[in-house]
């Protein structure tokens, strides 16, 4: 940007001393003087463009610089204008300034001893450089506005990943401390329940040992009660265990959410999953095929149908058991069955299931299981 300035600068310069060598006799005083005076302008504009810091005091001294020159010919209006243009945007930053910098430039047309033809072209030409230097602040303006900007949305994705790492690791903080109330849950309640009934086991057992030689009638009764202490401890084991452990329906339900949320966090494929119905119905082996299918339709959705969404719904009614998956993307007007779906269909047939294609719409498959007996 002061590369610019000083390019202008030196063309304002350029165009005083040839209209003033056009004007005056090469030798003479004023031709002299003009030349000085541009090279002394032309040091400072230099100096200011060098120099970042205290730029305002190189600004007004060249303003007093051009007053001087003015004294000597009016043509220095030029420059008065011009370092009036670059210190009122460098410094005043208003709209406006354009209009009042270029006012000192119709003053040339005081200056009777230069002709008609040099003023006005001196004059467009001061107006044409006002007018590159006008459009130049605004493309500075512009890229400074862009870099705000981009500054602006660079704080707000390091704030927001920050803020992503606290909820991340309070969300760690709360599972571990779930895992912990949950492991003083069991520590408590397998004290509480199985061990004073393992305390009294062993205690019978250790009399019955006493009296075996002395009563042994009475030591086949103790044998006999700490039997069946140990027997109601184990089935206190597997209440406590039954009443723990999570249903593999739902472990599986879990399973086919955290793979959807997979998808469409790694491929910006939008998900949607629906249920209904008992999913205790279904068995481990039925929910082991349908999530190996699943992956099975998940791939070939990324390779061929370029989708926007997939769809995901699972119903269980009396007697069967519908799982259905369907996308937006590309309908096969053929739908030739290659080794996935080929692989699909045979793990159905191992729980009697069937896979139904239907690309009437969109593409959709149906998987059909029986509801088991057992």
């Amino acid at each position: 940007m002061n590369g610019y300035k000083v390019m202008t600068d030196v063309f304002s310069s350029l165009l005083i001393c040839t209209i003033t060598v056009l004007t005056y006799p090469l030798h003479s005083t004023a031709a002299v003087l003009t030349l000085l005076i541009s090279l002394l302008y032309l040091s400072l504009s230099f100096i200011t463009a060098s120099f970042k810091k205290n730029q305002i005091y190189f600004h007004f001294t060249q303003v007093a610089l051009v007053i001087l020159a003015i004294l000597h010919l009016k043509l220095f209006w030029l420059l008065f204008g011009n370092v009036l243009f670059h210190f009122e945007f460098k410094n005043l930053k208003k709209n406006f300034g354009m209009i009042w910098c270029t006012l000192p430039v119709f003053l040339i047309f005081l200056d009777k001893q230069i002709s008609l033809r040099e003023q006005l072209f001196a004059f467009f030409w001061c107006l044409l450089v006002y007018f590159f230097e006008a459009l130049q602040n605004n493309y500075y303006a512009a890229i400074y506005n862009q870099e705000s900007n981009l500054l602006k949305r660079r704080l707000q994705i390091a704030h927001l990943s920050k803020r992503l790492l606290t909820v991340s690791n309070e969300a760690k903080q709360q599972t571990e401390l779930a895992e912990l109330k949950e492991r003083n849950r069991l520590t408590h309640e397998i004290h509480d329940q199985l061990g004073h009934s393992l305390t009294g086991g062993l205690i019978q057992l250790e009399a019955a040992q006493i009296l075996l030689k002395q009563d042994p009638e009475k030591a086949k009764r103790l044998l006999e009660q700490a039997t069946e202490i140990s027997r109601t401890g184990i089935e206190e084991i597997r209440q406590i265990l039954k009443a723990t452990a999570p249903s593999h329906s739902r472990l599986s339900w879990q399973q086919l959410q955290l793979e959807l949320a997979d998808f469409e966090s790694n491929y910006a494929i939008k998900t949607v999953k629906k249920f209904h119905g008992d999913l205790g119905m279904i068995t481990p082996l039925q929910w082991q095929i349908l999530l190996q299918n699943l992956q099975e339709t998940l791939t070939n959705t990324i390779k061929y149908a370029h989708a926007n969404q997939v769809e995901v719904e699972l119903n269980v009614f009396n007697e069967i058991i519908q799982f259905k998956f369907s996308n937006d993307g590309d309908v096969p007007v053929n739908v030739k069955k290659g080794l996935g779906i080929l692989g699909m269909e045979q793990r159905l047939a191992q729980i009697e299931g069937q896979l139904i294609v239907d690309t009437t719409n969109n593409f959709e498959l149906n998987m059909l299981l029986p509801i088991s007996k057992s």
